[in-house]
């Protein structure tokens, strides 16, 4: 868990700015990361908020969490980066907060914002961006399996965690792949 967080917190430093406190150490400011919490999964938020401050505290850095609902049609404005959360819904569902979510996160992005999909999240974010999701042939797909990074995949992980594993095994649950990305986005697989 802390491996995923060093690549994400080194994913969303703005400026490497740190600040030097009257001891003479050095601080980092806080990262702040919004957490857009989507129906039809469990709650993520709280999770995830502490499963980042405990892996921020053990690289010595500090973690301001804001848990957001996507169904209110919330998203986070003040953060340096964003979580997108599991639902069962679907990336081409034409319900208004799908399709509000999407709009946020291609304008986040665009205002250089880091973002991170979960499941349905990483579904979301994809379209976004223009790439392609589409219902899975195979139905349901539940369970845990080895993903192959790409080279560019395996450069950014282990330029961050030099001991990043080339064929991760992650839990998964979809309905909907993401088949296509737009060329000027890049996948980690």
């Amino acid at each position: 868990k802390s491996s995923l967080f060093q690549a994400f917190a080194a994913a969303c430093a703005v400026d490497g700015s740190a600040f030097e406190a009257a001891n003479g150490t050095w601080l980092q400011p806080a990262l702040r990361i919004g957490v857009v919490e989507c129906p039809g999964s469990f709650a993520y938020g709280e999770p995830l908020k502490q499963m980042l401050q405990v892996a921020a505290a053990s690289f010595g850095l500090s973690v301001q969490c804001s848990i957001h609902c996507a169904e209110a049609m919330e998203f986070p404005e003040d953060c340096d980066a964003f979580i997108v959360s599991g639902s069962r819904q679907s990336a081409n569902d034409p319900d208004e907060w799908v399709v509000t979510l999407q709009r946020n996160v291609k304008e986040a992005v665009l205002r250089g914002k880091t973002a991170l999909g979960v499941c349905f999240g990483h579904q979301v974010v994809a379209a976004a961006l223009g790439g392609k999701v589409v219902a899975n042939t195979k139905g349901w797909e539940l369970g845990v399996n080895g993903f192959d990074l790409s080279a560019e995949g395996c450069s950014f992980c282990r330029g961050h965690i030099p001991d990043f594993p080339a064929h991760p095994r992650l839990r998964y649950s979809h309905q909907d792949v993401v088949v296509d990305l737009n060329s000027e986005v890049s996948g980690l697989r």
